[in-house]
């Protein structure tokens, strides 16, 4: 075959760019392909057109490189004089694909380049709906699919939206094959392995089209009934991707990590975050992905457990903002039906589906199943039992199945799954879904809801998971065993269904009356018992799941079933080969192991557990932590002994983690403490001598003796024994802890603890504890005597650890003012003496005091000359706090005698000033000039404070004064302008005057506050709306026009006339948005404005101008109008479904402003635009010619924009099987149009 030859057709917009296009072509050069590129015929002066014109017809393929400029300049519209090249090059194939279709379509191909997207492929080669090719990386992999069509390979392509596992020669008779009721079957489980089970399915079938989707970011949906994997499907495809080192993928399931209903996309994605990082957002975790140049994916399971009719939503637009990124989702759902909530999303990215229903799995015929449940329930009957009930049972069991009988079916009865893992048992593997949660799934559905497709909502699922784990409980409860459960802990405690276990124990088949089960742990499937129970009674297949454990693939899942095993296996010597036959290295059977020795309290297997831990990671020696934490209380003893033997050789975090559990255990010791845990103190005591990390060290001791704090209320000799081999090798903290926890009741050791606090610096929280015990101290005569604490003032002048005074106060101050013997004229002598450090300390104290005699010490404080400590002005307000307002005297002198220390603590001290002046405006403003150079936040609380405490009528007073701070803060201003407005008009013209320099203007946030507090006042100024207005501010525009109906303006006063001319000249995009959301509310409450709408609406079309602006703000001032006009319509449209309310003018506007409005202005109003169809179709239902069938006969004539949401108007009102929407597929132009009509029809 001849080489092909190519046309390479892209714009130069950057260096990069035009690089890597050489590269490509010099690529499919090497290979063989013919390139026609221009920067290789570059060679001298040439006419380009006619290279153009004598090159790219000749070429057997066009390449169509995509990026932002080429479709920029190739779209009708765009600006002259830049890109001609491209432009004229993109003429020529428009005219090609449109006198030669069928041959030239196939022809031309949408290359995108490394880091591109589809969305940069020109509008007219579809990117959406039909085939591109995207070039990942400049090698034969990553450039396979457009080298396999420029070399016309057959390959495997996608054809249209829905895509659908192929399947091969083979799969019909597999899924056919039966087994047959006898013995040899039970050795062959690989007969009853669920398709998407098997790992060569997930290549061959799953695989390309999840990689397909990260080539080109899709949407993969995996559409299934319950139990047909599912979950497992999705686990394998992430193990499949994460071994790829350019692939970032997340795997999210829904179920496990939603727990709240989510309000909105970004609080889920806020939970999905939580999930996967503890903190943060997933988008973000995509973001940081690509940011470390990793293609991520995200892989979501169990879609269908949040999809309630509130979430759905929700979750359709987080999914929008997911795949908006560029990231493809892989996502699994069990309810068909959200398919079609899917389909948005067809008009971001492509929508790859597989659904797969119940006739697709392997299928026990009917008579087959029974005889295996009979043969199975016959072998579990007690001896002498009447086989005969049995049969009844099953009988009855089957009625209520369908006649397909299934795998899936299986999971409905206990029985019948238990029949199931039988036939699984001899290699321990089992399907996930086949565990207690689905098995009460089906009960749920066949007996409360009664119909399985119906949604639940979130009461309904959280009352199913409360269902079924008391379900689950009370049956094992009832079988024939111990049953313990795995790993996943629970802290649901579930009500009490002793008829969900009837309806699943009926006909007594399950023996009940034998003693409880003794549970641990939560989610443990019955199918692993049943398992364990085999391998318990099989050695050949028990050897072989030995060696299965071997396989890293197999080990996560078969971990449960061998914490079944060794719980089962109760021969002595049995156990005893088969662990010593296991690989304690690997982490999943140490912990296992770990699990089964302590909870059967076989402390010997714990030693030999314990020597090897020594030997082993720290996970290892945590792991085993973590199972001694359940050590049955007669056991602590030795048990503890044991674990205390760890710690000799482990590292510092093993210790840690040994720490811990002997702390819990300390919590549950009966009274004698024995001879174990005293060895394990021991123990801990000389390793932490050896610890490196000091801080570590004491924290370790901490962890003990918190959990003899929470043990002991009332010490015991054995206690203080333990804790006295402590005392001496610990440091201050340690004392501290350990004199807290005996300080109760003994007031010598609590002025030992109190010592200990005040001259040393502990933690905040130690000197807590400290404070508690004061009181306690200080009431005994001798601990108080023997702390120095009969003579307060030596308290308060003796040295203390440096840094620590207010905490020395605290505890001063509480024994002082606990006793009531402090003299407080001393006390503010004391507090104005020349040493600052004992000053601080009696200020502290007298407002500690002042509490206790607040109208005492404000005399005390009036009597005394002016203070030298910013804590002078604490106890001010700790005093007014008590006494409340003052009399005018009393708060000139607090003024007087609080300004010498306004430089020490502005905030504090000007705080204790405005509350001194409180009721007296003049002092008031004498208080705020003191505000003036305080930080915006500081000083906004003090003017707040200050227009709260000044009387109404002394507002005035303060306008001088508040002058110059809201000059220098605008913010400041709105809030002092609204609260100094009297109450005549001309103070309020005055204060606008005085507060904001006579021009409103100057600050925008004033405006807005003014018009604000004019509105709550009924203070109506034309002058004062126009000056507003002309702010350009949304929010003081949106109130003034609020004004119209708040006080019941005509449209023909000033106010109306000033609004409607503001919509016409300004040109700022949010003013014009406020206004004309005004005047949709006030249409929508049926208000004056209503008579302004055609006005208004004629107008803004007017202002629409024919081509797209060049600049920004022109096209969003335009897309405004837009918007806006078809928003006013809306309420219009809805009214006049009442023929009587119905305005003569309306049917033209309405078909105006879809006709004339050009197409860039209807960006992103899809929405708006099909509301107006919609409501126009109901208003002019009795016209002799809808609305809708007038502009479908104009279809072709309207912009792309309106076609669109015709098309979704017509399939909403008339179906997408009329012929109105079929015929879409033909006349639709629009591309959008089209896509959605196509869709749909496929």
């Amino acid at each position: 075959m001849a080489e092909p030859r190519v046309f390479v057709t892209y714009t130069h917009e950057t260096t990069a760019h035009f690089e890597m296009v050489r590269r490509l072509s010099e690529f499919l050069r090497d290979r063989g392909i013919d390139v026609v590129l221009d920067q290789w015929a570059d060679v001298g002066r040439l006419n380009w057109a006619e290279w153009a014109e004598r090159e790219l017809p000749a070429a057997d393929f066009v390449l169509v490189i995509a990026s932002p400029e080429y479709r920029r300049r190739v779209q009708p519209g765009a600006p002259a004089g830049e890109g001609w090249g491209a432009r004229y090059e993109a003429k020529l194939l428009r005219e090609l694909l449109t006198a030669e279709p069928g041959r030239w379509e196939p022809r031309v191909l949408p290359v995108v380049l490394p880091g591109r997207n589809l969305r940069e492929i020109p509008l007219f080669l579809l990117p959406h709906s039909a085939t591109h090719y995207q070039v990942t990386a400049l090698t034969e992999q990553g450039t396979e699919s457009l080298l396999r069509a420029l070399r016309s390979e057959p390959g495997q392509h996608r054809t249209g939206k829905l895509w659908t596992p192929p399947t091969g020669p083979g799969d019909r008779a597999d899924r056919d094959r039966v087994v047959s009721p006898t013995r040899n079957s039970l050795t062959d489980p690989q007969r009853l392995i669920l398709p998407l089970q098997e790992r060569e399915n997930l290549h061959r079938v799953f695989l390309p089209a999840v990689r397909q989707a990260i080539e080109d970011p899709a949407v993969v949906a995996v559409h299934a009934d319950a139990g047909l994997g599912k979950s497992v499907l999705l686990a394998q495809v992430h193990d499949e991707l994460a071994a790829d080192p350019d692939v970032g993928v997340v795997l999210v399931s829904a179920s496990a990590k939603v727990r709240d209903r989510p309000r909105d996309a970004d609080e889920l994605d806020h939970q999905f975050g939580a999930a996967v990082l503890r903190s943060g957002t997933l988008t973000g975790q995509l973001a940081a992905q690509r940011a470390r140049g990793l293609r991520p994916v995200v892989l979501l399971d169990t879609l269908d457990l949040i999809l309630d009719a509130a979430s759905r939503p929700v979750v359709v637009a987080w999914l929008r903002q997911v795949v908006d990124s560029g990231v493809p989702v892989v996502l699994t759902c069990r309810t068909f039906e959200f398919k079609a909530h899917l389909e948005p999303l067809n008009e971001r990215a492509p929508l790859l589906a597989t659904l797969v229903d119940r006739r697709e799995v392997y299928r026990l015929s009917r008579p087959e199943t029974e005889a295996f449940a009979l043969a199975y329930l016959r072998g579990l009957a007690e001896p002498g039992a009447d086989p005969g009930r049995y049969d009844r049972f099953l009988e009855r069991l089957l009625h209520l199945r369908t006649q397909r009988q299934t795998v899936v079916e299986v999971c409905g009865s206990p029985l019948l799954l238990a029949l199931t893992c039988r036939l699984y048992a001899p290699t321990g593997d089992v399907p996930e879904d086949l565990t207690v949660a689905r098995l009460f799934d089906s009960y749920w559905h066949a007996h409360v809801i009664r119909s399985p497709r119906r949604e639940l909502t979130y009461e309904e699922s959280d009352e199913r998971g409360r269902v079924c784990l008391a379900g689950a409980r009370s049956l094992f409860s009832r079988s024939r065993t111990t049953f313990v459960e795995d790993f996943k802990a629970t802290g649901i405690e579930p009500r009490p269904a002793p008829e969900v276990v009837d309806e699943l124990c009926s006909n007594g088949v399950l023996v009940s009356g034998v003693d409880p089960a003794w549970f641990r742990f939560f989610h443990q499937s019955f199918a692993e018992w049943v398992i364990a129970r085999h391998l318990a009674a099989d050695e050949e297949d028990r050897s072989r799941f030995s060696a299965a454990l071997v396989d890293p693939v197999r080990r996560s899942h078969l971990a449960p079933v061998l914490v079944q095993l060794l719980y089962t296996l109760t021969d002595r010597d049995v156990r005893r080969g088969f662990v010593t036959a296991l690989d304690a290295d690997d982490l999943l059977v140490f912990r296992a192991l770990a699990l089964s020795a302590v909870t059967r309290r076989a402390v010997d297997e714990v030693r030999v557990l314990a020597d090897r831990a020594t030997m082993l990671s720290p996970e290892h020696q945590r792991h085993l932590a973590d199972a001694v934490g359940a050590t049955p209380e007669d056991a602590l003893g030795e048990v503890a002994e044991v674990v205390g033997g760890i710690v000799g050789d482990a590292d510092d975090e093993a210790v840690f983690a040994v720490v811990k559990v002997l702390g819990s255990m300390i919590g549950r010791l009966p009274a004698g403490r024995g001879r174990g845990l005293a060895r394990a103190l021991d123990a801990v005591l000389a390793r932490r001598s050896g610890m490196a990390d000091r801080d570590r060290a004491d924290e370790v001791v901490h962890v003990l003796l918190t959990g003899f704090d929470e043990a002991v209320e009332t010490p015991a000799d054995e206690d203080l024994t333990v804790l006295q081999r402590y005392y001496g090798q610990v440091g201050p903290l340690g004392r501290a802890r350990i004199l807290r926890m005996h300080a109760t009741g003994s007031p010598a050791l609590g002025a030992d603890l109190l010592r200990i606090a005040l001259d040393n610096r502990l933690p905040g929280q130690v000197m807590a504890e400290a404070v508690a015990v004061a009181g306690q101290v200080a009431d005994d005569p001798a601990a108080a005597h023997d702390l120095g604490w009969h003579d307060w003032r030596t308290m308060l002048s003796r040295p203390y650890a440096k840094g620590w005074d207010e905490v020395q106060g605290e505890l001063v101050a509480t024994a002082v003012a606990d006793r009531g013997t402090v003299d407080l004229a001393d006390l503010i002598a004391l507090a104005l003496t020349d040493d600052k450090v004992v000053a601080q300390r009696a200020w502290y104290v007298a407002e500690k005091v002042a509490v206790r005699s607040p109208r005492e010490v404000l005399d005390l404080l009036l009597s005394t000359p002016a203070p030298r400590d910013r804590r002078a002005a604490s106890l001010v307000r700790a005093v007014l706090q008590k006494v409340g307002r003052i009399g005018r005297p009393d708060a000139e002198h607090l003024l007087s005698w609080l300004e010498p220390v306004v430089a020490d603590n502005p905030m504090i001290v000007v705080q204790a000033m405005v509350q001194a002046a409180e009721g007296h405006a003049d002092l008031l403003a004498r208080a705020v000039v003191h505000a003036v150079g305080l930080p915006h936040s500081e000083m906004t609380r003090v003017v707040t404070t200050v227009l709260d405490a000044c009387p109404a009528d002394g507002l005035h007073h303060l306008a001088d004064t508040l002058r110059p701070l809201s000059t220098s803060d605008k913010e400041l201003a709105g809030r002092v302008a609204g609260s100094l407005a009297p109450v005549d008009e001309a103070g309020r013209r005055r204060c606008v005057e005085l507060v904001l320099g006579g021009s409103v203007g100057a600050s925008r946030t004033a405006a807005h506050r003014l018009v604000a507090v004019a509105g709550e006042l009924g203070w109506y100024d034309p002058d004062l709306a126009t000056e507003l207005l002309a702010t350009r501010t949304p929010g003081a525009a949106h109130d003034v026009a609020r004004w119209i109906t708040r006080f019941g303006l005509p449209l023909t006063s000033p106010l109306s006339r000033a609004v409607l001319e503001a919509l016409r000249t300004l040109d700022t995009a949010p003013v014009v948005e406020a206004l004309l959301q005004v005047v949709t509310d006030d249409i929508r409450a049926e208000g004056p404005l209503v008579e302004c709408a055609p006005e208004v609406v004629t107008d803004q079309l007017a202002l629409i101008p024919d081509v797209e602006p060049a600049g920004i703000p022109g096209t969003d001032l335009a897309r405004t109008r837009a918007r806006g006009t078809l928003r006013v319509l809306r309420p219009l449209l809805e009214q006049a479904r009442a023929p009587q309310r119905r305005p003569p003018w309306l049917r033209a506007l309405t078909t105006r402003a879809l006709r004339d409005v050009p197409a860039f202005a209807l960006d992103r109003a899809e929405d708006d635009l099909e509301r107006v169809i919609v409501n126009a179709g109901h208003a002019f239902r009795g016209d002799p010619t809808s609305l809708l069938d007038e502009l479908l006969a104009d279809l072709p004539t309207l912009a792309g924009g309106v076609q669109l949401a015709v098309a979704r108007a017509t399939r909403l009102e008339r179906g997408e099987n009329s012929d109105d929407f079929r015929a879409l597929a033909h006349r639709a132009t629009e591309p959008g149009a089209h896509s959605y009509v196509i869709r749909y029809l496929a």
